[in-house]
């Protein structure tokens, strides 16, 4: 069965954030690596066993609950927001489903909607939120 998921791109900084129980779903890798489909329009994540040029190491305190899950890349940014249209001062969220079995996510990226400072913009869909009302973002 597949579980949504989301991932968060700040254009205006450079910085892509991975919901960590996304990680965690897929076998907890010790990396991950993401696949663009030629189009643009869908993103795959997968785990991945060694660091190299395309691959991010997974932080192991994502795994104990206690870190989070995000890295800069201004090129990959900047290369989702020229293939889709999207503005280069704003932050979108993308929906995703992960399918533990194949240990790979799925992100549509035709589906991103805008984020204001952590928070959903109102005509947004709704995505979870942790305790302190915010939407899990890490």
């Amino acid at each position: 069965m597949a579980d949504n998921t989301y991932i968060s791109f700040y254009l205006g900084i450079g910085r892509i954030h991975v919901f960590c129980n996304t990680v965690r779903e897929i076998g907890e890798p010790p990396y991950i690596r993401f696949l663009l489909e030629q189009s643009g329009s869908t993103m795959l994540m997968e785990p991945y066993d060694r660091k190299e040029f395309q691959s991010l190491r997974v932080p192991k305190a994502v795994y104990r609950k206690t870190g989070k899950m995000e890295f800069r890349s201004a090129a990959f940014c900047r290369l989702l927001a020229g293939k889709l249209g999207w503005d280069y001062t704003c932050s979108y969220r993308i929906p995703g489903r992960i399918l533990p079995k194949q240990k790979l996510v799925i992100f549509d990226l035709t589906g991103a909607f805008p984020v204001e400072s952590a928070r959903i913009v109102k005509d947004a869909e709704s995505v979870p939120e942790d305790e302190t009302g915010y939407p899990e973002t890490i």
